[in-house]
């Protein structure tokens, strides 16, 4: 629309207070998630990183799809890790599951799957724990065996931090 044009012509301070000021609607208005969303390609690495950072605010499963865009394109960016990172919370299985999906063409996004696995083993969840052994070992193309064992490895060391129990998940 015309007035996502005018926007984008804006500095990129603009657009980055804009994504910002939109995180509590980006649930209720699917134009302006579809805005923040398309704002991941901006060409200011301060904007993506607010679009990394804001996308964590949103319950939307298409925030993942775009977070994982983001890992791999813009993964090597100061801070976009730690951005993307402390955007996936409690779903940090469901954004590995994604980019293991796309195996093949992780790009900078590699770094991420092992703080991910790290991530889901130290919520000592069964279920999410059980998703992403299942992810892991779904794995596939030429480089799988070295994704899945920086997988174990995070999943290893999460599962290590806090208090130890027993799994009771089939």
């Amino acid at each position: 629309s015309y007035h996502a044009v005018v926007f984008f012509n804006y500095d990129f301070a603009v657009r980055t207070h804009a994504v910002r000021l939109a995180e509590p609607w980006l649930d209720e208005s699917r134009s302006l998630f579809d805005l923040v969303v398309r704002l991941s390609d901006d060409p200011d690495a301060k904007v993506r990183l607010q679009v990394a950072l804001s996308l964590g605010q949103s319950q939307n499963p298409a925030a993942l799809t775009a977070l994982a865009q983001l890992a791999v394109r813009s993964g090597g960016e100061p801070w976009m890790d730690d951005a993307i990172l402390s955007s996936v919370g409690t779903t940090s299985d469901q954004l590995l599951a994604i980019l293991l999906a796309q195996a093949d063409a992780l790009g900078q996004a590699q770094r991420l799957l092992a703080p991910l696995a790290s991530m889901a083993g130290a919520r000592h969840d069964d279920q999410q724990i059980g998703r992403v052994l299942a992810t892991i070992a779904g794995a596939t193309g030429a480089g799988a065996a070295a994704v899945q064992a920086v997988c174990m490895e995070g999943l290893s060391e999460g599962l290590q931090r806090g208090k130890a129990r027993v799994l009771s998940s089939a």
